[in-house]
């Protein structure tokens, strides 16, 4: 088993009480924590205000997390159409959005943020945010996209 990396991970009581939290299903209730996981907290040393004075740290990738599928599938055994279920409940119930869409066999991630949307979540509201569709490439069949000649052109207008 791979090494552990220190530390853990800290969850408000408002978040995991909330009827958006409530409501989530399994597997996304698990990848909501890989993203709580995935954030970065400035060091103590880094957290300070102006007058030099220690504070809080916070977390500094809020809006810059990457959560590559392959990453997930590799390291937990999850299956894509799962993660992909999972991450479009999130967005819609306003866990997270996506800053960047990656893919298109590129080697481009789809870098994510977390949001608190999730606290003007009710069950009746629409969508936050849906994910984009993928656009399916290659042979798509015979004349798909030909545009067929219409009687309707070569009528002439009565007048």
């Amino acid at each position: 088993m791979a090494k552990l990396k220190p530390g853990g991970s800290f969850i408000e009581r408002e978040l995991y009480q909330s009827k958006a939290f409530m409501s989530l299903k399994a597997f996304s209730v698990k990848l909501l924590i890989l993203f709580f996981d995935k954030r970065i907290r400035e060091s103590r040393t880094q957290a300070k205000d102006k007058k030099g004075n220690t504070r809080v740290p916070k977390f500094i990738n809020l809006d810059h997390i990457a959560m590559p599928y392959a990453e997930i599938e590799k390291k937990y055994g999850i299956k894509r159409q799962t993660i992909t279920r999972a991450i479009d409940e999130l967005l819609a119930k306003g866990f997270i959005e996506i800053r960047h869409h990656g893919g298109c066999c590129q080697h481009d991630k789809t870098i994510y943020a977390l949001v608190d949307n999730w606290i003007l979540w009710t069950s009746y509201t629409a969508p936050f945010s849906v994910r984009q569709r993928d656009v399916r490439r290659g042979y798509q069949g015979q004349k798909v996209g030909v545009v067929k000649n219409s009687s309707a052109q070569n009528v002439t207008p009565e007048g």
